[in-house]
């Protein structure tokens, strides 16, 4: 039993929120842009290594990871809030 699935069911759906209120409010504030940033650089290792083990949880909750702190960066740089190298 793969236990990879049971934590993309759980973990996925627990960031959503955060998306949808960062969608309605466009609220930035709250968000460090070096952690952001240093997470969506992980998350495209990550999706790397689930390729070359060839694990589809582990490149499938990368990749909705990244897509999530890519809006975030988005919306960061559309706020002006988005300074990883003075965070």
């Amino acid at each position: 039993m793969n236990f990879g699935y049971f934590a993309l069911l759980f973990g996925i759906p627990a960031f959503i929120p955060q998306i949808i209120k960062l969608y309605k409010t466009s609220d930035t504030d709250g968000f460090s842009s070096r952690t952001i940033f240093l997470y969506s650089i992980s998350m495209v290792f990550y999706i790397i290594h689930g390729i070359n083990i060839k694990d589809n949880v582990l490149i499938y909750g990368s990749l909705i990871n990244l897509i999530c702190f890519i809006y975030i960066i988005y919306k960061s740089i559309r706020n002006g809030d988005f300074n990883p190298l003075h965070d």
